[in-house]
């Protein structure tokens, strides 16, 4: 069994797998950095030339091979740009789990331009009062509150009344948020 660097290992400790070597043939890395890409350009919605880095994985990595790697992204509402980690997964013929991480621009910058924030425009800002918005058929309601985190476009966040009472909703364009049944 190679021996892996502490950095990898504390990642591969993340994934609560035991670490074991099999005889066999190795996944070959180049092409899993490939198809990790492949995967975020679907995901993301971009262009084809929209610039997406992956880590350099180490080369000291050895992984069995895996027929049909499976990629997960974290659970979040905002749009896929930025830094992230992207979770691979092996169930078959043997389990591993890693976490590579990987950044995703909207398109190429230019090399005289400053690079454009990849990160959603914020509507509702930890401590700003905001309009509460309810209602059903027939009936709205409006009431204000102090929202408690910072929220884009269809993000939901939670705002506390002046009760005292904690909700949660969902942040508009308009930068109401609409409660959430």
């Amino acid at each position: 069994m190679k021996k892996l660097p502490i950095h990898l290992l504390a990642v591969l400790g993340l994934c609560g797998n035991v670490w074991a070597q099999t005889p066999g043939p190795a996944h070959d890395l180049a092409a899993l950095k490939t198809q990790l890409v492949q995967f975020l350009r679907a995901e993301s919605g971009l262009a084809e030339d929209a610039p997406i880095r992956v880590a350099a994985l180490e080369p000291t990595l050895t992984l069995a091979h895996c027929p049909a790697p499976v990629f997960s992204l974290p659970n979040s509402a905002a749009p896929l740009r930025g830094s992230i980690r992207v979770g691979v997964r092996c169930s078959a013929p043997q389990v591993w789990n890693l976490y590579v991480s990987a950044v995703i621009q909207d398109k190429p910058a230019a090399a005289s331009a400053k690079p454009r924030p990849s990160r959603a425009i914020t509507l509702v800002k930890a401590g700003q009062t905001v309009t509460l918005l309810a209602g059903g058929p027939g009936f709205k309601i409006s009431h204000e509150g102090r929202a408690l985190a910072n929220a884009s476009d269809g993000q939901t966040v939670q705002v506390r009344t002046p009760s005292g009472q904690v909700v949660t909703g969902q942040a508009t364009p308009e930068g109401i948020v609409v409660l959430t049944p």
